[in-house]
């Protein structure tokens, strides 16, 4: 007989992608299946649409709670679930029909904990660079190239052994507002002791990713600084702190930082602008981040902030900052050229 596969979607407030999404996880040639809903909190009449699937479908199961967040709405999807393998959706995505189908084999057939594949989202699709099985020492020595290729943080594109996690506990934080993904996966690799990789794409983003850039995140500094600290300690204490895992994280910290620097401009953001400056300078003054400047290579506009940050020259940072953040919402078109230009 198959396994049980828990599909996991946590819901906010996702009427209008919700039965589209749903449609897709009902439709999938893997029939052994159970959808955990987690409805968090909706006002918008989601909670609605879960419970007339629900009739309809027997295969699904209902969980009301108030609003907590993703993590705590996966978290809920964990408590409950009882298949031997779990995977996560977001209820404004789809999967593809033979995605369940896929993970399951490649467990079943390699025993591996856990399985991952590429993901599509508007305007790109992502592939793992690496493909095949891999023990738990081998993998983590690729865990600094997944990251960079945006891979290894969400949940989203893999499918997990449910034993492992329920044994060991292993929950996504709900303190965290950045990152959570990423440390739930780093958890799962401590106690995970093979991997499987595909690569090929089976799960598909609806949202335009740009759009994350359109939201303020409060204290996205702290919490990027704190992720490369975490991956770095991770890493170390499992031996995996190679050279190349050592490249890849030192360039994602540093495009971390100029995206928290963005973030600090944001329209949304709660601070003036003697605040702004202040913060930025903070950052700037961080004392690794002379250490970091060799890593400041990703872009053309990472390149200019190094330079800048080698000359001291704050005031310039902080005038490119807030030039940049102006042109972003009143030439859009343009800011959206100049950023494909920016990353060639």
């Amino acid at each position: 007989m198959s396994k049980k596969v828990s599909v996991v979607v946590p819901i906010y407030n996702a009427k209008k992608y919700l039965e589209t999404c749903l449609t897709s996880i009902q439709n999938q040639s893997y029939k052994n299946i159970e959808i955990i809903l987690v409805n968090d909190g909706s006002t918008d009449g989601s909670d609605e649409i879960c419970e007339e699937l629900k009739v309809k479908d027997a295969r699904i199961i209902v969980v009301n709670q108030e609003n907590r967040g993703p993590a705590a709405a996966r978290n809920r999807g964990i408590e409950i679930a009882n298949g031997t393998y779990i995977q996560f959706v977001d209820a404004d995505d789809q999967i593809k029909q033979t995605m369940i189908e896929n993970l399951v084999s490649s467990l079943e057939n390699t025993r591996a904990d856990l399985a991952i594949c590429g993901y599509e989202t508007i305007n790109n699709t992502f592939l793992p660079s690496i493909n095949g099985y891999f023990d738990q020492e081998t993998f983590l020595n690729y865990v600094g190239q997944l990251y960079k290729e945006i891979i290894l943080p969400s949940p989203c594109n893999k499918m997990y052994r449910l034993k492992n996690i329920k044994e060991k506990h292993i929950r996504f934080p709900e303190s965290y507002s950045l990152g959570e993904d990423l440390l739930f996966n780093l958890t799962f690799l401590q106690h995970c002791s093979s991997v499987y990789v595909i690569e090929e794409s089976f799960y598909m983003y609806q949202q335009n990713q740009d759009s994350l850039t359109n939201t303020y995140t409060p204290d996205m500094y702290k919490i990027n600084r704190e992720l490369y600290q975490k991956i770095k300690a991770f890493l170390s204490e499992n031996n995996s702190l190679t050279a190349e895992n050592h490249l890849y994280l030192e360039t994602i910290y540093s495009n971390a930082l100029i995206n928290s620097m963005t973030n600090l401009f944001h329209r949304d953001s709660p601070y003036d602008k003697e605040e702004q400056k202040k913060q930025l300078y903070v950052m700037l003054d961080y004392p690794i981040i002379q250490e970091q400047l060799p890593y400041f290579t990703d872009s053309r506009q990472a390149k200019i902030i190094s330079y800048l940050i080698r000359k001291k020259s704050y005031e310039n940072i902080y005038f490119f900052m807030r030039t940049k953040e102006y042109l972003r919402h009143t030439f859009k078109s343009v800011f959206r050229m100049l950023k494909r230009l920016n990353a060639r």
